[in-house]
């Protein structure tokens, strides 16, 4: 199956992978077209940066001028109706990412602060939808995490990721501190990924990309490394292993 490994090398956001998705052959037209056949067509900010060493890619969106309090009611409610216009085959994996987002949030956020504080937007939502579209038009099949290591954070931002990446495992690099990582793309990372495993031999590699939450300066700390290739373990197919993200 084809497969995506996100290795995050310290700071990353969701908007962070979909400028490596791009970097890595999603064009913006594409994503433009889709988008625009929805309730909510936004505008795409996409930039690359050749300059540096490492081309990578810049993604974010405008905001769409939500004006209601954001629940996790009204985000199962928006993401309804994002999938079922056009792409329902999304709608699943949508509601399992919010609902790992909310087990966190209940379990970690004791004092009703907003999720607007925890800088999640209905436009992360878009992102999702986004990022599955990619997903798609790259034919990836399989999503895996390289391991990363984490304390249990500090500020709640920290406390809410750390919680949310049951699976995060292990790493012999210097280990990331929670703060750095987004709450809603730990929650994407955690629901879609199907294992955390290192970037080996396993791993057929076909193409590497970035993403930076930079335009001017990204670093290795602001990027994130995408790996597209194919997943190879000898002594378990992953055919029988893995399901598919898409399909039934």
């Amino acid at each position: 199956m084809k497969s995506l490994i996100v290795k995050c090398n310290n700071h990353l956001t969701l908007n962070m992978i979909l400028g490596g998705l791009v970097n890595i052959g999603v064009p913006k037209v594409y994503l433009e077209s889709e988008i625009a056949k929805t309730p909510w067509p936004v505008k795409l900010l996409v930039k690359s940066n050749s300059k540096v060493q490492i081309g990578t890619h810049y993604f974010d969106i405008e905001p769409i001028g939500w004006n209601e309090i954001i629940t996790f009611s009204s985000m199962r409610e928006f993401w309804n109706r994002l999938c079922k216009s056009t792409h329902p085959e999304f709608l699943k994996m949508g509601l399992e990412v919010i609902k790992t987002l909310e087990n966190g949030y209940v379990s970690v956020v004791k004092n009703n602060e907003t999720l607007e504080s925890l800088h999640i937007t209905i436009e992360s939502l878009i992102s999702l939808y986004l990022l599955f579209l990619s997903m798609q038009y790259l034919e990836i099949e399989v999503v895996f995490t390289s391991p990363v290591d984490i304390d249990k954070g500090k500020s709640l931002i920290g406390k809410l990721t750390s919680y949310i990446l049951k699976r995060q495992g292990s790493t012999v690099g210097i280990p990331i501190s929670p703060e750095e990582i987004h709450p809603f793309a730990a929650a994407v990372l955690e629901s879609l990924s199907k294992d955390f495993v290192p970037v080996d031999g396993r791993f057929i590699i076909d193409a590497t990309a970035y993403g930076s939450d930079s335009i001017e300066n990204p670093t290795g700390e602001n990027t994130v490394t995408l790996y597209m290739g194919y997943y190879t373990d000898k002594t378990s197919s992953v055919f029988q292993k893995y399901v598919q993200i898409f399909g039934l």
